[in-house]
């Protein structure tokens, strides 16, 4: 049994994923659909599935796809055919990846109202397939391959990746389909290895990741210095001391005389200087949630704190070190 969830998938940087991918995606979409739409026409793998979306279309689609539960009314089908179209125009894999799943939950809803209950996933392949057809958007093998190789592997893990797989092994099902033989419901072993394949490398990609995210950290520093304040995200990286910190917010803050300046961290409600040679592990594992790091004059009067707005920097009381 399965459900959607669209909530789920949303993650906290979200925004920021969707202004890099207007930024660096937006300009490249154009290259890579050319470059994915060689690679099909190359194999012949784009003209067998429009060939085979054409020949299954018709009265005799579902006893010919092995349907054997509810499917989406013309009326739905549109409306599936309209969220694909609108799937092909954006150029996030993450706003194309929330519109599948509101195909699949179109599908999914469908297919219980034959019976009034919870259907299994053996019958959703076959609903699926027959939707696809009836949609004729061969495109759509070109915006699944996009999704799969520029998600983020963390989109990979749940329900993004389970129907986006779905949606993959359905395209193969369709084009593998031969003209005397009935719908099998059952990969080939080609498609089989063809996602074995991908699965491992992605899983490769996501370990590589999360061993770089393990060997540096984020941190959020606090400036002020009379009345100017600001608030900058600093790469700390494992193995470097604070001292390289130091100096790199210098360089940030444009502080021309870094011999005056510091760097503090909130320990226990105290206010204390960086060990020359702390790493940000050593830190997290002496304060609550992470420190609270502050680049400021050794003279500083911490008696005349300013705990400073969302516009320029955080509260003092709050962690500033993001894993």
């Amino acid at each position: 049994m399965f459900s959607v969830s669209l909530p789920s998938l949303l993650s906290p940087d979200l925004a920021l994923e969707r202004a890099m991918f207007s930024c660096v995606l937006r300009p490249l979409r154009s290259h890579l659909e050319k470059a994915l739409t060689a690679l099909h026409n190359q194999d012949g793998s784009s003209q067998r599935l429009t060939q085979n979306l054409l020949r299954l279309k018709g009265d005799a689609a579902m006893e010919r796809l092995g349907v054997r539960t509810g499917v989406p009314d013309s009326r739905e089908v549109e409306r599936v055919r309209q969220k694909l179209i609108l799937m092909q125009k954006t150029h996030s894999p993450i706003d194309k990846v929330l519109l599948l799943l509101q195909v699949c939950k179109c599908v999914h809803k469908a297919m219980g109202s034959l019976y009034g209950k919870e259907v299994s996933w053996d019958d959703f392949l076959p609903s699926l397939s027959y939707v696809i057809v009836e949609c004729n958007r061969p495109h759509i093998l070109i915006e699944v391959e996009y999704m799969m190789e520029l998600l983020e592997p963390s989109w990979l893990g749940g329900e993004g990746g389970y129907y986006l797989t779905s949606v993959y092994a359905s395209l193969c099902l369709i084009q593998s389909l031969d003209r005397e033989q009935p719908f099998s419901g059952c990969l080939t072993p080609e498609a089989q290895e063809a996602l074995k394949e991908w699965g491992c490398r992605r899983s490769r990609e996501a370990q590589r990741q999360k061993e770089s995210q393990q060997s540096q950290r984020c941190v959020r520093i606090l400036f002020q210095d009379g009345e100017r304040s600001a608030v900058r995200t600093l790469q700390w990286r494992a193995g470097e001391t604070s001292q390289a910190l130091a100096q790199l917010c210098a360089a940030t803050f444009g502080v021309s005389d870094p011999q005056q300046y510091t760097l503090y961290w909130r320990s226990g409600g105290e206010m204390r200087a960086l060990p020359p040679q702390a790493q940000p592990q050593d830190l997290a594992s002496h304060s609550e949630g992470g420190p609270s790091l502050s680049y400021l004059r050794t003279d500083h009067d911490f008696s005349k704190m300013r705990r400073l707005t969302r516009g320029g920097a955080v509260d003092l009381s709050e962690s500033v070190c993001e894993e």
